[in-house]
């Protein structure tokens, strides 16, 4: 079985999406981790296991309202063994890291 953990980011945090009422969206609360950084979620998830992949939504992006560009920098350059699925509408990112 091929598990991947998913997040999605809205005005910098995790949030719980839920059906798409993108406007009640709240910081996600999990014992995995304290806080709803990005950086935090995804550490919680690997100390579960080392997940290769983590399928990222950028909620403001999709939403053509800015985007979470600088988080998935930091992501991308914190965590270079995992592959980063990207879903950002129709924004595009950089695929290198600066």
């Amino acid at each position: 079985m091929f598990i991947i953990p998913v997040i999605d980011l809205f005005a910098g945090n995790v949030v719980h999406a839920r059906r798409g009422h993108r406007e009640s969206y709240k910081k996600i609360q999990t014992p995995l981790c304290h806080g709803s950084s990005p950086l935090a979620v995804i550490k919680g998830f690997l100390s579960l296991y080392p997940f290769t992949n983590i399928y990222i939504a950028d909620l403001n992006a999709i939403k053509d309202d800015g985007n979470n560009d600088k988080i998935i920098s930091e992501l991308l350059h914190h965590h270079p063994d995992v592959c980063f699925w990207l879903d950002a509408g129709k924004h595009t990112y950089p695929t290198t890291i600066p």
